[in-house]
């Protein structure tokens, strides 16, 4: 009989990643669940995960210290999910060398084109596509499928007020809502809990495709969301 699937999924406690878990859990599946603070994510161990506080952001020994724990427990890590990140919103002349230097680990329909006011979002996000695109021929040898995950709007908080990162400056001309900046950020406001996409329904697509619940090979990209779609055609 084929062993456990063990899931190893960061950022567990909202959004793209609490939803993956939590369809991961009701499969049967080995889940390791992490978040900054594992007290946020009890409910999660209370439904048989294991969970840990984690930082992506940490010092590489701790994460490697991480890694060796995982490994000695459970044997091996089949699907790796990094869900960790968030949107810088501001224009270029607004960021700050650090801020320009966070970079995220989940695709979104800014990988495929940038616009005003998430440039530095959408730059990060292109990066892990082709890095997606870069590790899946370097780890093809060792049967590792690499794949980055780019999904439209989706109801999580990403855009709450609190979760939602402002650059620090801001440019009293890009206040303007007639300037290209300005209708970004409305829209973005006007979107926040009224985006198109279920978040259950996309982590439900995103796990079976991952697990090749068709028999087909997981792509190197998994565009989500009939609004992703759009935008990707009508920008080709």
């Amino acid at each position: 009989m084929a062993p456990t699937p063990v899931w190893f999924i960061t950022a567990a406690s909202s959004g793209f990643g609490r939803e993956i878990a939590l369809i991961s859990l009701k499969l049967g599946y080995t889940v390791i669940a992490t978040a900054r603070n594992a007290s946020r994510i009890q409910d999660l161990a209370d439904a048989g995960a294991h969970t840990l506080s984690f930082d992506v952001t940490s010092p590489l020994s701790d994460i490697e210290a991480v890694a060796k724990d995982v490994f000695a427990k459970h044997g091996r890590v089949d699907y790796l999910i990094n869900a960790a990140g968030f949107i810088l919103e501001g224009a270029v002349e607004e960021s700050s060398p650090e801020e320009v230097g966070t970079v995220v680990t989940f695709g979104s329909l800014g990988s495929w084109s940038g616009g005003a006011s998430y440039s530095v979002y959408a730059m990060t996000k292109s990066c892990m596509s082709s890095l997606a695109e870069s590790l899946r021929e370097e780890l093809a040898p060792f049967k590792i499928v690499a794949t980055v995950i780019e999904p439209g709007y989706f109801r999580t908080n990403f855009l709450n007020p609190g979760v939602k990162v402002t650059t620090k400056q801001r440019i009293p001309a890009y206040e303007d809502e007639n300037t290209p900046t300005g209708q970004t950020r409305r829209v973005l406001n006007k979107k926040d809990n009224a985006q198109e996409g279920d978040v259950k329904k996309g982590c439900r697509v995103i796990v079976d495709v991952l697990t090749r619940k068709d028999g087909r090979e997981v792509p190197v990209r998994i565009v989500l969301g009939r609004d992703c779609e759009a935008f990707i055609r009508g920008g080709v």
